[in-house]
């Protein structure tokens, strides 16, 4: 098959073309699971989100508009998916004390982040064990942030709009969900 970027392939797709899923599922199913699974730390309930994931893909893909770029809209899926799950194996989740009521705004949100760069937080030599075992001690809704931003490279605009929040906000929860992982370094 010709090298056709993501958003060619969906449109091949719209037009009843099934080797370009196939190809999409392809290119995408690795970076799918692992995010699945840092999420859920369950390898066969990761493999199950996935699968859910590209299901909800094929059923949704006439939704996908032109102009939008496929990881992005695919990882929400993914991260919503995978939240679900959780949501229904745990009966609900819990919530950091750092989140706030209904996201509302706070002065200390509009202020320039003086705090560090996640870069600077973590050891250049932290492998990837350590940096999942941190993750893992932290709540979901920090996980998500540095997630999205960290191991997919999503920028803040399109982390709030598969979250569905205010850039103000997302960028305030990613500085708070650094200095909770700078905490956590400072505790080992």
């Amino acid at each position: 098959m010709t090298e056709f970027t993501d958003e060619e392939l969906v449109e091949q797709i719209k037009l009843g073309e099934h080797d370009a899923l196939e190809e999409l599922v392809s290119r995408y199913t690795a970076i799918s699971y692992r995010t699945a699974l840092s999420l859920t730390q369950v390898s066969d309930t990761a493999e199950d989100i996935v699968q859910e994931s590209f299901v909800k893909v094929w059923k949704k893909i006439k939704t996908f508009k032109t102009g939008m770029r496929f990881r992005p809209w695919l990882l929400s899926i993914v991260y919503r998916t995978a939240f679900d799950a959780m949501r229904k194996q745990k009966g609900s989740l819990s919530f950091s004390e750092l989140d706030r009521p209904n996201d509302d705004y706070y002065f200390e949100d509009s202020v320039a982040d003086e705090s560090e760069r996640l870069d600077d937080v973590l050891d250049k030599e932290m492998d990837d064990e350590k940096f999942k075992n941190l993750l893992s001690l932290m709540p979901v809704n920090i996980k998500e942030i540095l997630l999205m931003r960290v191991t997919d490279g999503l920028t803040f605009e399109e982390i709030a709009r598969i979250q569905q929040k205010s850039l103000n906000t997302v960028k305030s929860q990613y500085r708070r969900a650094i200095i909770a992982l700078k905490n956590q370094l400072d505790t080992k």
